[in-house]
């Protein structure tokens, strides 16, 4: 996927080198970021810890502030240090 913004940080390339955990987090509405991209992100990712996580109606700038998600990220902490 080819985004339309002027910058060009090319993490489709990149993110197979990522090993360490990830967690995606994909607001339903995100534009700067389209959720077709995060799965893509997900699917390369070379890390044997991954998670994705949707967020329905969440946009690039308010996603965080849907209820659950500080959860969500301290679960995913929780059971990357066990």
């Amino acid at each position: 996927m080819i985004c339309s913004c002027p910058l060009q940080f090319e993490s489709n390339k990149k993110i197979s080198a990522v090993v360490c955990p990830t967690l995606f987090i994909s607001g339903s509405k995100d534009e700067l970021i389209p959720p077709k991209m995060m799965m893509e992100l997900h699917s390369r990712c070379a890390a044997a810890e991954k998670k994705i996580v949707k967020i329905p109606e969440g946009t690039h700038n308010d996603t965080w502030t849907v209820k659950g998600y500080n959860d969500t990220v301290y679960e995913f902490i929780e059971k990357v240090l066990q």
